[in-house]
């Protein structure tokens, strides 16, 4: 736990806008892995996202820039065997052996990386990049990895506007129960996206 300390202080020390945990050593832990990205508020405040992987869902988190390391700590000491970093200087990463001992590799980047938070700006859709929706993949606009594939992405957008208007006419009313028709218009589809929209992210 010292020798783990050490290192993860180590690199918070090179400032980094991204750290993955993944390779999980406890099979029983939901999440696939844990992704941190660095962004900025409208009040140009500095904080930490956090992304939390299951098989078909995507879990975020915002958590102070002090709070990193205590977050890290927690979820790689119990849960994960690596932790990839990148920082503008930097790429590092931080491996736990079977036998609890721990490596640390790191590679000075060539070229100063800057990081971009004009990301922070994209639309926050209901149906997210990363969530494992069948009828996505099926369609084709996500791979099998969860991942969208760039020339659907305009049907992407298009798909999730349709879930948005549903999901704002269900927030305008306190339903206790919806009885859903389909016409058969065509958009068979849509059906398969709205019974994922509800219950899958509705109902959990």
């Amino acid at each position: 736990m010292e020798e783990l300390m050490k290192n993860i202080d180590q690199l918070l020390g090179y400032d980094p806008f991204k750290l993955v945990l993944s390779n999980k050593s406890n099979k029983d832990f939901e999440f696939n892995k844990i992704v941190f990205n660095l962004k900025i508020d409208r009040e140009s405040r500095k904080y930490f996202q956090i992304e939390k992987y299951t098989d078909k869902q995507v879990f975020h988190e915002n958590i102070d820039i002090a709070q990193l390391q205590e977050k890290l700590v927690e979820y790689f000491f119990n849960s994960y065997k690596q932790l990839d970093l990148w920082s503008e200087e930097y790429t590092a990463t931080l491996k736990i052996s079977k036998k609890g001992k721990v490596f640390l590799s790191k590679k000075k980047n060539q070229n100063v990386v800057k990081h971009d938070f004009s990301h922070n700006k994209e639309k926050n859709y209901i149906l997210k990049e990363g969530m494992l929706i069948e009828p996505f993949i099926d369609l084709g606009i996500f791979t099998k990895e969860g991942k969208i594939v760039k020339s659907k992405y305009d049907k992407y957008k298009q798909i999730n506007r349709f879930v948005e208007i549903i999901d704002d006419e269900i927030k305008k009313g306190d339903y206790k129960e919806l009885t859903i028709l389909d016409f058969g218009c065509g958009k068979s589809y849509l059906t398969f996206i709205l019974y994922y929209y509800f219950v899958e992210i509705k109902i959990a």
